[in-house]
């Protein structure tokens, strides 16, 4: 299958979804896309299920399927770093995160998981969080600094830069 890259399609809040025959066989094509195209997480928007369902990998362990997941907590501070999205190729953004989250929902056979995430997984979880509520990075990006001085800014096509002399 061919991932969404249609920016107003992307930009629905997805539904809640129902426990049904098709929620488990969408759970499934997300846990497959995601090892075929090797991505760290795919929410089910980006292949045109407007569903809040997402997959992502957990290091170490199996990946995992949540269904209509919410942060119930997110602590331990931010980080800025730069991410990527497949539904937006060759862009790169800098986003802010939560450092560790607490996130809860079901998993791919309708069972409540809870589950406390960290460093990379809190960040993938996030990402995908937004995408089933219409956020891209593009959204979140924000502006890279050395000191006082602007080395990057968010515009439509992605970070501009300009140059900066050492400081």
């Amino acid at each position: 299958m061919e991932i969404v890259k249609d920016l107003k399609y992307l930009r629905q809040p997805c539904k809640e979804a129902q426990e049904t025959d098709q929620v488990k066989d969408i759970a499934k094509m997300l846990l497959q896309e995601m090892e075929t195209h090797q991505l760290l997480g795919l929410a089910a928007n980006q292949f045109g299920v407007q569903l809040r369902i997402f997959a992502m990998r957990m290091d170490p362990g199996t990946p995992i399927c949540l269904i209509n997941p919410t942060i119930v907590r997110s602590y331990g501070g931010s980080e800025l770093k730069e991410e990527a999205c497949e539904s937006l190729p060759g862009r790169m953004a800098m986003v802010r995160r939560p450092k560790k989250v607490k996130v809860r929902g079901w998993n791919q056979y309708w069972r409540r998981v809870k589950y406390e995430l960290t460093g990379r997984q809190a960040r993938v979880a996030c990402h995908e969080l937004d995408h089933l509520q219409g956020v891209l990075i593009i959204d979140r990006e924000e502006p890279v600094g050395v000191g006082n001085r602007l080395i990057g800014r968010p515009s439509s096509s992605g970070l501009q830069y300009e140059r900066s002399e050492p400081v």
